[in-house]
């Protein structure tokens, strides 16, 4: 399933804990690696992580900062899927640039992580 945000902007996404925003461009210079296996961009509590996995023909590139991870997509596809079983439903990446990131909620006393 996929969770559309803001108005119907299908640019933002998620699967359980992870948020993913497609991006138009990068405000920050980071260097991007070559994706040649999956890619964890999340830790669940319940063990069971949030991996990008890439079609065989596709061609990622990922780079990471402080609050998480960027994907190119630069042919081909790829999915984030969640490793447990009846878990998240998996979703496609076209190509583009995403960033993935756990998710946070607020209140007045602690910003903390939302749990899966």
């Amino acid at each position: 399933m996929k969770k559309i945000y803001k108005n119907g902007d299908t640019r933002i996404r998620a699967q359980g804990d992870v948020i993913i925003i497609r991006l138009d461009a990068m405000d920050k210079e980071l260097t991007f690696n070559p994706l040649t296996e999956k890619l964890v961009v999340a830790h669940s509590e319940s063990g069971h992580n949030h991996v990008i996995v890439k079609d065989r023909e596709a061609e990622l590139e990922f780079a990471q900062d402080e609050g998480g991870y960027f994907l190119k997509v630069k042919s081909g596809t790829a999915q984030i899927v969640h490793e447990k079983v009846g878990g998240h439903d998996p979703q496609t990446l076209d190509k583009g640039l995403y960033y993935f990131q756990v998710q946070f909620e607020y209140d007045e006393l602690a910003d903390r992580p939302i749990l899966d």
